[in-house]
This record gives structure tokens, C-alpha cells and sequence, in this order.
């Protein structure tokens, strides 16, 4: 990789795009943070902080006001910038209550909406003062967003896309029900709605090899709160069973397959999540980042203004497969897998 030329791309904060997280502003932010560009972070979050507005009720997490507060909780926790993540919410917070308490509203938010907004309110539940009425109105406000979801599942909304993709629906469903299970938010509800979707997810295995890899992250995640039946943990082994790794890397990720969206970024992470694959984590990190650096993507972003100003971001762009390749160089390192 040419770090001049990705480090001068980044830090060029005269570049117009949106305040979004996934592929704007913030989220370029959280990849300056981390790389110690402290000043042009700052610079581009005021930036960024000054947009909001127009985002006109938009809480999404990909480009709306949820994924900012996701943005700004994270700054503040790792102490990038200082301030009460519950002041600094507030006026985020009230737009979420606004959007989703009526159902008129709620209805217009598709399946992924939801799960990324859930994930955003189980943040802020976190925090609140446990037994306060702030408290009861956010996990109150969680379970009517978790039946949300489950009326938004049926066999179209989560099936496989075409190729292997971070947006593929099924496996961020078990994801975001694994997390609020962690919290012990709405346990019955959600045991109750996994068994009722059990014959639909235990007679899926997607065509993709990296798709199933997703997939079995989840699985592999759910498995850990003991709940869930002997037939998962033989899905489980059918998946494991049927994914092939050499394959994933030779025939399903194309020459520009890098970025964390849908391409070989995010697949070290999920083989990081599979024990069984630990003891072939140099030899996964050392292809991973071979392809990255050899990548003709590079030549086509330094050749083309526009599409460049289109991949800056985090979840199709430079800053996550710098961000993730940054992190694979600290685990090598540190010798770990």
C-alpha cells in the first residue's frame, strides 16, 4: 500500500462528503482518531458535528443520527474528546423516541434499519441509571423495536445476496439478538423468537463460502448463552463443515474485494471469531494482507478523483482496510493470533 498517497487522501478534510458514519465523516473521524491524526479528527468532527442538523430526522446508523451518537460514544469512551455522552445524545435521543414510538413512523424503517437502531439503543440503555424511568423508557422502547424486527423477518428479507457481503441480513439478526442477549434484555422474547425462526435458519446454507463463514460467526455467538438446542450445535458443525477457506481467497474474492463491506477486511475478523481456525491465523493474516497490498484498487482510486472521494469511508472505503490492516499489523506484532 502507498501510505503517502492514503494518508494525504484521509486528512484532506476540504473533501465534500456527508457526516454519515458508515461512509462519511465520522467515520473517517474514528480512523484518525486511531491513528493519531488527533487535530485533523477534531477539524473534521466540528465539521461533521454542523451537518447534523441537516440530516432532517434521519436515524439511521449508515448515514443518520444514530450512527453519529455510535461515533461520539465511542470517542468519548476511548477519550478522544471529552463531554456526558447522555447531554451530548440528548437531542439524538429524542429524535429516536420520536420516530419509533409511533407506530406510523416506525413502519417506514426496513429490516437493517431496525437492527442498526437496536444495537444503538442497547448502547444507551447501558447507561442509564439502572431502576430509573430513563432507564424503563429505553428498554421499553428495545422491546417494541425487537417485535419491529421480527414482523420485518420472512424468508426474502433474509436471504443470501448474490455475493459475500457484511449486508446480508440472517446473520445481523442473530448478531443483534446475541448482543441484547449479553445484556439480558427481552430473553424470552427473543428465545421465543429464535425458536420459532429455528426452520428457517437451520435449513439455510448460503451459497457463498464467505457467507457462510458470517453466519457461523452468529451461530457460533448464540451458542454461548446455553439456551439453544442440540440442533443448532449440529447446524453449527454442518457450516463449519462445509466452508472452504482456500476457496474463499481463489475464487470468491476478486481483485478489488478489500474493503469491509464485502471484501477480505472483515474476513479476518470472523476467522479470529472461529476457534478452530486459530492455529491458521498467521498464515489467514499473511493472505490477507498480501491482497490488500497487491491490489489493483489502489492504482484505479489514485487514477480517478471521483471514485476516490466515493471510498474514503469506513464500510466501503480506505479508512476501514487501513483501519483493519493496521490492526492485523498490531496482532502480528504482538505474535498473537
Amino acid at each position: 500500500m502507498n501510505r503517502t498517497f492514503i494518508n494525504n487522501s484521509i486528512t484532506d478534510t476540504n473533501v465534500s462528503i456527508s457526516p454519515g458514519l458508515f461512509n462519511g465523516k465520522m467515520g473517517i473521524c474514528l480512523y484518525l482518531f486511531h491513528a493519531g491524526y488527533t487535530e485533523k479528527a477534531r477539524e473534521l468532527l466540528k465539521a461533521a458535528n454542523e451537518e447534523l442538523s441537516s440530516m432532517h430526522g434521519n436515524i439511521q446508523v449508515s448515514d443518520g443520527l444514530c450512527g453519529a451518537g455510535l461515533a461520539i460514544n465511542h470517542f468519548i469512551n476511548c477519550q478522544y474528546i471529552t463531554g456526558d455522552i447522555n447531554t451530548v445524545a440528548q437531542e439524538i435521543d429524542d429524535r429516536v423516541f420520536k420516530q419509533l414510538a409511533f407506530e406510523k413512523y416506525n413502519e417506514g424503517y426496513e429490516l437493517t434499519s431496525l437492527i442498526h437502531i437496536l444495537y444503538y439503543l442497547a448502547i444507551r440503555w447501558e447507561v442509564q441509571e439502572k431502576g430509573s424511568e430513563t432507564e424503563y423508557l429505553y428498554r421499553s422502547l428495545i422491546t417494541q423495536t425487537v417485535n419491529g424486527v421480527y414482523k420485518r423477518i420472512e424468508p426474502q428479507s433474509i436471504s443470501e445476496p448474490l455475493f459475500y457481503s457484511l449486508d446480508y441480513m440472517l446473520p445481523q439478526v442473530i448478531f443483534i439478538m446475541d448482543y441484547l442477549l449479553s445484556l439480558n434484555l427481552c430473553r424470552r422474547r427473543i428465545e421465543r423468537m429464535m425458536r420459532e425462526l429455528s426452520p428457517i435458519i437451520l435449513s439455510t446454507i448460503p451459497r457463498i463460502h464467505a457467507n457462510r463463514l458470517y453466519l457461523l460467526c452468529g451461530i457460533d455467538a448464540l451458542l454461548t448463552h446455553g439456551t439453544f438446542q442440540e440442533e443448532w450445535k449440529q447446524y453449527r458443525s454442518l457450516l463449519f463443515n462445509n466452508i472452504d477457506v482456500n476457496y474463499i481467497f481463489t475464487k470468491e474474492m476478486g481483485c478489488k474485494s478489500i474493503y469491509i463491506n464485502n471484501g477480505v477486511a472483515s474476513l479476518y475478523f470472523m476467522f479470529r471469531r472461529i476457534n478452530e481456525y486459530s492455529g491458521n491465523m498467521n498464515e489467514y493474516r499473511t493472505q490477507i494482507m498480501t491482497f490488500i497490498d497487491d491490489s489493483p484498487e489502489w492504482k484505479i482510486l489514485a487514477g480517478n478523483k471521483a471514485y476516490q472521494r466515493s471510498h474514503l469511508g469506513l464500510y466501503n472505503g480506505i479508512c476501514g482496510v487501513v483501519l483493519a490492516y493496521d490492526m492485523m499489523e498490531q496482532d502480528k506484532m504482538k505474535g498473537g493470533n
